[in-house]
């Protein structure tokens, strides 16, 4: 019996940017799962936690806790964490 993965959508926001559940609730309409990653020190717990600054070492601390989390799609709400 195999059952399929869900698609998961990485979110990249500051949680001031994320107006209520808006962004979870569009997510469980289109059946996918919704990754939030910020750098906001107040982030909700399964958030991802980066640092914006434009350092290389952090686009891999960034990378490395997407390790073995397949990303079908990026949605990104904030220029500083855009780059």
């Amino acid at each position: 019996w195999h059952t399929a993965r869900m698609p998961t959508v990485l979110l990249c926001a500051r949680r001031a940017d994320l107006p209520g559940t808006d962004f979870q609730r569009a997510a469980m309409r289109a059946g996918v799962t919704l990754q939030l990653m910020t750098d906001d020190e107040e982030r909700p717990e399964a958030a991802m936690a980066v640092d914006v600054r434009r350092r290389p070492e952090h686009v891999r601390a960034a990378l490395d806790a997407l390790a073995g989390t397949p990303v079908d799609g990026v949605l990104v709400l904030s220029d500083a964490l855009a780059w």
